[in-house]
């Protein structure tokens, strides 16, 4: 019997009733981390115009790396004459090659900022799964980051950290369902740390500046696995930020960067710095 991808009437995560994540007081004394999170690519079925991939940038940061970035940020938004009124943007600020090294020469320079990425290839997904259901797709690739966040927290290098996370707000898309999603893989899933979880939300770009940094990030992932019209993919930038990259210092794959099915999308890429990597994932 063929696989039936599921609907809003059959989605359990459209059935059951919101219930905010409330985290143990224990939680709240912990130092705090924040996460940003921002999508690239879109979720439509592989035809026409839809992209080849969708992805997430996770960008972590105490208050420290927080400052340092909304400074870079700063920067940024002067050198590529961002109007006050809006938000700086890889699709509207970081349209060439000059703009995204130079984006990209500025970011990797943060001490203490930590990304995780989410990314996967449509065209390896098979019918009747997550692809075929928008909505369900965003629920599946965003847990996947929250994973990733949640699981650095846990083992953030001076100790345990306590999380808000900020998933940027995407059009046409019930974000109440991705919490119902989470509320169930909650139950499900004991290996992830949700006690940790301070707050979790979704906001518009222009909320938070660190939503820009996200964005950014975001592009760099894109350039990366998204390939232009005569197939060519661009890492550099996304090799430039490399060690802000979570287990860079041993193999990003797949606490640092989770590629779905698998890694062959990674591992296929003329950029790729890891041509004898080993990781199963």
């Amino acid at each position: 019997m063929p696989n039936v991808a599921p609907t809003t009437s059959n989605r359990l995560s459209a059935s059951i009733d919101y219930q905010p994540f409330v985290a143990p007081p224990e939680t709240h004394k912990l130092p705090l981390l924040r996460a940003y999170i921002d999508e690239t690519g879109d979720r439509g079925i592989l035809k026409g115009r839809a992209s080849p991939i969708f992805g997430m940038a996770a960008v972590m940061v105490d208050d420290d790396a927080e400052r340092s970035a909304r400074q870079a940020l700063g920067r940024l938004r002067t050198d590529f004459n961002v109007p006050s009124d809006r938000p700086l943007s890889w699709k509207d600020d970081l349209k060439n090659h000059d703009r995204r090294v130079h984006a990209a020469n500025i970011l990797s320079t943060l001490k203490g900022l930590r990304v995780v990425y989410v990314v996967a290839d449509k065209s390896q997904l098979s019918d009747g799964t997550y692809r075929d259901d928008v909505t369900l797709f965003y629920n599946v690739i965003a847990y996947a980051g929250l994973q990733r966040v949640l699981w650095a927290a846990r083992a953030w290098p001076d100790g345990k950290r306590q999380v808000k996370v900020h998933f940027s707000h995407v059009k046409k898309h019930d974000h109440t369902d991705t919490h119902r999603y989470f509320q169930i893989k909650k139950r499900q899933d004991k290996n992830v740390p949700f006690d940790l979880v301070s707050k979790l939300s979704w906001v518009s770009s222009d909320k938070y500046e660190m939503s820009q940094i996200a964005d950014v990030y975001a592009g760099f992932l894109k350039a990366a696995f998204w390939p232009n019209v005569w197939q060519n993919t661009e890492g550099a930038y996304l090799l430039k930020i490399w060690h802000q990259i979570r287990r860079s210092e041993e193999c990003v794959i797949s606490l640092g960067m989770q590629v779905r099915p698998n890694s062959k999308l990674a591992f296929t890429q003329p950029w790729w710095p890891c041509p004898d990597c080993k990781s199963p994932y």
